[in-house]
C-alpha cells in the first residue's frame, strides 16, 4: 500500500525555497511632499526605484514603477505599497 500523503508533502519541500524568495527589500522611503501632496520614491535593496502618491479622491496609495505601471489600492499603508512594490520588482541583472 502506497503512503500518498508523502507526494504532497515532497512537492512543498521541493517548491518551498521558490516560495521564500521574496525578492527585494525595502532600503528607504523618501518622503517628498513639500508641494501639500503626499508623495514618496522608496528605494530597494537591488537598487530599484519606484513613487507612492497618496490620493485624496478616493482615498487610496498608488505606486508609480516600470515594472507595475500604476497601481493603486485603498487598503496600503505607505509601508505596505513600498514592501509590494520591492518584492514584486523583476530581477535585475548584477553589475560585473
Amino acid at each position: 500500500m502506497k503512503l500518498r500523503t508523502l507526494q504532497p508533502l515532497a512537492l512543498f519541500l521541493t517548491l518551498l525555497p521558490a516560495l521564500s524568495a521574496s525578492g527585494a527589500t525595502v532600503t528607504r522611503v523618501t518622503d517628498l511632499g513639500r508641494d501639500g501632496k503626499h508623495y514618496y520614491t522608496v528605494a530597494c535593496s537591488d537598487g530599484s526605484r519606484a513613487s507612492i502618491v497618496v490620493a485624496e479622491s478616493p482615498r487610496s496609495l498608488c505606486i508609480v514603477a516600470d515594472h507595475l505601471g500604476r497601481s493603486c489600492r485603498p487598503d496600503w499603508t505607505v509601508d505596505n505599497a513600498a514592501a509590494y512594490a520591492c518584492r514584486t520588482a523583476p530581477p535585475r541583472p548584477a553589475v560585473p
